[in-house]
């Protein structure tokens, strides 16, 4: 005989596919579907004492979060002590990378967001980094629309509003797991229990763990984007499970999920797994044309963006991340028949699982898919519970896990998104996992609990009644009982058969089947909540003490205090020196005219300009001179495909540079300074600014750099005791060119092949550069072949020729013309020649958008330039719109009308799920149903079990046999 639970396994295990097959076998030839009892989920409504307490735990884990945030907040009742802490302070924040994220949001509400409709665009041109780049366009357009919402409040300024969007997404988290965990109907108490996971999520510190995105050192960091996407995705999959149950609030999972995607790309690739998981789980062949009309609306909305940034792709830059491998040594057994790929994938997932399965591994990888013993084990819990019990949420969060887990030890190197972006999608879904784990021991705790007290309550009730027997049996003789009475309950005491009651007798009212029911009720409820209380106080006391960090985890408290303070706190040791450059550079712009500037940095330790705010400190020269000096360096190296010409350059002239741009040749000031004084010219860079002693010696040197301000500004502790400003020569915006370019044929290939040298670093996999790249970084950087000028395209009268072959290209040298006139704003730069047919270069970044009228082109040049050839004297280059803006702001309209139709769509609810749901808003249980306490079924009214707890059904009284 099979065990149920054994049953009951297996049909969870297939509940993805035997729902479908079992569907279309069933499915009457009118096509409409039969009813069936839906999964083991936990159904009914909860106690409003009952949600208060889940709501309490997903309030004080918001508000813990907040303290971490805003730790220097002191809110009280005496007006003397009480204050509002560093995210109202209007101080420019900084730290990591989100010291100049403060520039993205700000730029692009002064010059292309505006509530007119034939300018308001997401993205737009903007020339202060990397000889310009589309700002908005390779980067998430929703939190910038966040903080320019935020600063049109009165009284809000831009500083309190960006540091209060970049908290967001920790905020809106704790909340979003509680959502997604009703949502997806896990069982009670699971969303207060999600939330303490999400919580848990935010307050890793592990370290390294600060880039990867979903905690708060990660967005502290800078990954705010991420965390905000990842808490609407959360709320997006909660909303959609609703609306493929029930076919109501169609709308709220298409709006979610667009914002989602608008937050981060990386967070779509989640919600798209996840959402297929909840649809497959949800009568499919019903529900498909509620999830295709979600789905479609939901990719359309944001369409706007979307469609230029995989249009357009072919202009970015791939940073080349070494991808994060497994180095362990478990290799599965050769008997299994496993094919290749499914034995690699197996290999690299179980090695990086790491700590536990091979000691070896954990020496070599620092984050490994690593999970601590007691997540593994709630998880266990919850996958056994939820054979038992069929549970569809743990089935899909398991499902979600092990592809997060496949994706991030598969996903192949050398791509746009790094592999390392998955584990936090592994670490929150086993999270879950372990959240649901918890949930089913509490809610066996609430069981026994209330077992406990109906074994009591029966032995008290059989108590009563043998006495009540014993009054029977003892009675005088003279009473009008029965003899055959009498003999039943002399029967019934000998017998001890004390579960019926006597003809006649009712049982005390505190001892009645009905009231002990519901007293057990109340009772498990209790338990339960007290349970849920004690637990999750200890979890919110153990993520709170995280906060704190300590050797090798980091200190997320203090470093929120330390970026929310701003560059302008005294508490950064060279605020003074600071501000003080950006105000001496301001000066240099109006004395020796407006510009791009290159700037030393300053990597590895001690990093001297991290004292100013960020090591990054110096990419908002242009934000606090207003545009009049650019730097050359900006955050979004991705944004631009400049970005690899200009860390070659950065290497060339610097004692300590970053060169994050992995799979390229760099250079040093010792061998290759002069090549960095000519990339400057070509690039279009004004000045030159160096703090290294070194760098300082080899531009004194340099025929071509001025020296034209000494910025004195010693930052103690460090070698950087001030700046040196040097004006480069010749490195004008448009210049007529000497020679004509020719119109070269690029190559991709591996490291090797671009270089023509071998990959110096065999520990990792050898980088592949795209084609322009892998033809154009050899070229920068070879001083034979510079001097040779060549386009991606051009004109039918440019020599065509191999990239391959530059070194041999005789150019046609020409008499460049005469150019006057520049002027350049954000969106447009003109100019008049003297001749026209004669090429000119525009030391601006080539890019799509650009249009140009009064000549041909433009064509780009290399490095990543732009080439026109002038038709009139008056040249104008206009940064407008692409076939791709087009194309997405058509898809974005139709978006909006489908999300209107969905919310019009009448008699949507019939193609649901027809999954019933707790009435919103209700309190207290349904009569004669489990609260889902201690039924260990999730009480949902179907099963078809006895319920242990029940009343039996009346029994007649039966007299005893005779004796013999």
């Amino acid at each position: 005989m099979v065990n149920p639970g054994v049953g009951r396994g297996l049909a969870f295990w297939s509940a993805v596919a035997a729902p479908t097959i079992m569907q279309a076998i069933a499915r009457p030839k009118g096509g409409t579907l039969p009813r069936r009892d839906p999964l083991d989920e936990d159904d009914q409504p909860r106690a409003l004492w009952e949600r208060a307490i889940g709501w309490g735990i997903v309030a004080v884990a918001t508000w813990l979060v907040f303290c971490v945030l805003d730790s220097n907040h002191t809110w009280t009742i005496h007006p003397n002590h009480f204050r509002f802490g560093d995210l109202f302070l209007n101080t420019t924040t900084n730290g990591g990378d989100m010291g100049a994220h403060v520039w993205w949001p700000k730029f692009l509400a002064d010059h292309w967001f505006s509530w007119n409709p034939f300018k308001m665009r997401l993205s737009g041109w903007a020339p202060d980094w990397y000889a310009g780049f589309p700002v908005g366009q390779y980067y998430f357009p929703l939190p910038a629309l966040m903080v320019w919402v935020l600063d049109t409040v009165p009284f809000v300024p831009y500083n309190v509003a960006f540091k209060l969007v970049t908290v967001t997404g920790p905020l809106l988290l704790p909340a979003g797991a509680s959502s997604f965990a009703r949502g997806v109907r896990a069982p009670w108490p699971a969303p207060p229990a999600f939330a303490l996971a999400a919580l848990g999520m935010l307050m890793e510190t592990r370290d390294q763990w600060q880039i990867y995105g979903g905690n708060i050192a990660s967005t502290l960091a800078g990954e705010f984007s991420f965390t905000i996407g990842l808490a609407l995705a959360l709320f997006g999959l909660g909303a959609l499970a609703y609306t493929l149950d029930t076919g109501r609030r169609r709308w709220l999972p298409a709006v979610l999920i667009a914002g989602a995607v608008m937050s981060h790309i990386v967070v779509a690739l989640f919600i798209g797994i996840a959402a297929l998981l909840l649809w497959l789980t949800r009568r499919p062949f019903r529900t498909w044309r509620l999830a295709a009309w979600i789905g479609g609306v939901a990719i359309a909305i944001p369409a706007v963006w979307l469609v230029p940034l995989l249009g357009n792709s072919a202009y970015t830059q791939s940073m080349r991340y070494t991808k994060l491998v497994p180095k362990g040594t478990f290799t599965t057994w050769s008997w299994l028949p496993l094919p290749g790929p499914v034995r690699s994938a197996a290999n690299d997932f179980v090695r990086a699982l790491g700590t536990y399965l091979d000691p070896v591994l954990h020496k070599h990888l620092k984050q490994p898919l690593w999970l601590p013993w007691w997540i593994w084990l709630l998880a266990a819990v919850a996958i056994v519970a939820a054979g038992w019990y069929r549970r569809r949420s743990t089935l899909v969060l398991l499902v979600l896990a092990l592809v997060m887990g496949v994706l991030f030890v598969q996903w192949p190197a050398d791509f746009a998104v790094w592999n390392t972006r998955f584990l936090p999608f592994w670490l929150l879904t086993w999270g879950f996992l372990a959240a649901i784990g918890a949930t089913e021991i509490c809610r066996w705790v609430a069981q026994l609990v209330r077992w406990s007290y109906v074994w009591i309550r029966d032995g008290d009730l059989q108590d009563a009644r043998a006495r009540a027997w014993a009054e029977i049996a003892t009675a005088d003789d003279d009473s009008a009982l029965d003899p055959a009475v009498r003999k039943s309950a002399a029967w019934a005491l000998a017998e001890r058969r004390f579960d019926v009651d006597p003809v006649g007798w009712q049982p005390p009212a505190q001892l009645s089947p009905e009231h002990t029911k519901r007293r057990a009720k109340f009772i498990g409820s209790i338990a339960l909540a007290a349970v849920v209380g004690i637990a999750g106080i200890v979890a919110l006391n153990r993520a709170w003490d995280a906060r704190t960090g300590g050797a090798p985890t980091i200190a997320i408290s203090g470093w929120a205090a330390w970026n929310y303070s701003g560059y302008e706190s005294p508490s950064k040791p060279a605020e003074q020196q600071y501000f003080d450059l950006i105000a001496k550079m301001d000066e240099v712009a109006r004395t020796n005219g407006n510009g791009r500037a290159l700037w030393e940095p300053s990597s590895g330790e001690p990093d001297a300009i991290n004292s100013y705010g960020t090591s990054l400190a110096l990419e908002l020269l242009p934000y606090f001179t207003n545009g009049r000096i650019g730097s050359m360096e900006g955050i979004y190296f991705e944004s631009s495909a400049t970005t690899s010409y200009h860390f070659l350059t950065v290497a060339e002239c610097s004692e300590h540079p970053s060169n994050p741009v992995r799979g390229l040749k760099y250079g040093n000031p010792s061998d290759d300074f002069d090549l960095c004084v000519r990339h400057l010219q070509m690039l279009g860079v004004r000045y030159l600014m160096l703090w290294t002693p070194q760098a300082e010696a080899k531009a004194a040197q340099s025929r071509d750099l001025t020296l034209v301000r000494t910025i004195p500004g010693p930052i103690p502790g460090t070698q950087l005791k001030g700046w040196k400003v040097y004006q480069v020569a010749n490195s004008d915006l448009v210049v007529g060119m000497h020679q004509e370019p020719v119109v070269a044929t690029a190559h991709g290939g591996n490291y090797s092949k671009c270089w023509g040298t071998p990959y110096p670093d065999s520990t990792t996999p050898e980088p592949h550069l795209p084609a322009w790249e892998c033809t154009v970084a050899p070229w920068w950087t070879d001083r034979s072949e510079l001097d040779t000028a060549f386009a991606q395209t051009g004109p039918p009268e440019w020599k065509r020729v191999d990239g391959r072959d530059l070194g041999n290209v005789q150019p046609k040298f020409i008499d460049p013309v005469e150019v006057t006139g520049i002027h350049r704003s954000v969106k447009d730069i003109s100019f008049h020649v003297s001749e026209v047919g004669k090429p000119v270069v525009v030391k601006e970044s080539y890019f799509p958008n650009w249009h140009v009228s009064g000549a041909k082109g433009p064509y780009r040049l290399a490095p990543n330039l732009m080439v026109v050839v002038p038709t009139s004297n008056d040249v104008t280059l206009s940064y407008g719109l692409s076939k791709y803006d087009w194309l997405g702001r058509g898809l974005t309209f139709l978006g909006l009308i489908g999300l209107l139709l969905l919310g019009l769509w009448a008699g949507a609810q019939r193609f649901g799920a027809g999954t019933p749901r707790p009435a919103e808003g209700e309190d207290g249980h349904d009569d004669g149903e489990s609260s889902g306490e201690g039924d260990g079924n999730g009480g949902d009214g179907n099963d078809e079990r006895a319920d242990p707890e029940r009343p039996p059904d009346p029994k007649r009284w039966e007299p005893a046999p005779a004796l013999p």
